[in-house]
Parts: structure tokens; sequence; C-alpha cells
């Protein structure tokens, strides 16, 4: 049995992008989008279309990083890379560089709670992407 949180203040976005073939997830911590906030409060298809537009605007910055001693490489394409560093202060930046997605993909999420097994688990609500 599911109990769905549905208020815009308990959905989020998680967003990817196409950089060169890869797929890399986006973080938007830091910077603030008008029309982000209108699409998590009133999710329809035209406010997530325009959130995509204002983010296909966007220079992002694409950092290469490892999390400590960890060997392994992780890209992330970041919005706001003060606000990604504090976030993530264990991660050692390895390459940044601008650059601009070639198409992005914005899922807008909510949480539902599941009762018999006490957590909360988070659902697709709409999503939308694009190509520059």
């Amino acid at each position: 049995m599911f109990a769905t949180v549905d208020a815009h203040g308990t959905r989020f976005f998680r967003v990817h992008a196409d950089i060169d073939g890869n797929k890399v997830p986006v973080s938007l911590d830091g910077v603030f989008f008008e029309e982000g906030v209108a699409a998590r409060i009133t999710p329809t298809s035209e406010n997530m279309r325009r959130f995509l537009r204002r983010l296909m605007q966007h220079d992002f910055t694409l950092v290469t990083f490892r999390n400590g001693a960890e060997e392994r490489r992780e890209n992330v394409l970041v919005a706001g890379v003060n606000a990604w560093q504090r976030k993530n202060p264990e991660a050692v930046a390895i390459q940044v560089e601008t650059c601009r997605p070639e198409a992005l993909e914005i899922e807008l999420r909510g949480l539902a709670f599941d009762r018999e097994g006490g957590r909360l688990e988070s659902f697709a609500k709409c999503r939308v992407s694009g190509n520059r």
C-alpha cells in the first residue's frame, strides 16, 4: 500500500545531459531558475518545456572528478560549481570545462510512502527532453 505525498515541496528534478554521446547527470544545486519553480508547482507539459528551453540556454560546467582516494572517474554537469563543491567536499576535481549539452532530459519526480516497507520511494511524475 502506497500513500502519495504529492506537494510541490516534495517534488524534485532528475536531469541528464547528452555529452559526446554519453548520458551525464546534471546538478542544479546553487542556481535558481524561475521556470523550474513553475514546473515544480504546476507540472504541465508547457511549464516543463519552458524549463527545458531555459536550461538549454545555460552554460554548464562539466566536472570530471573522483571521490577521495578512489581511482574511478565520474562526470557531472554542474549549473553552480561552488554549491556543488560545498555539497560534495570529498570530490576531487580532475578536469573542469564549460559546455552546453547537445540534449537534455528532465524528469520531475514525486514521493510515495510504502507503508508495508516503511520507506519513501520516488516516482516519475512527468518527463521532457529536447535537443539543441
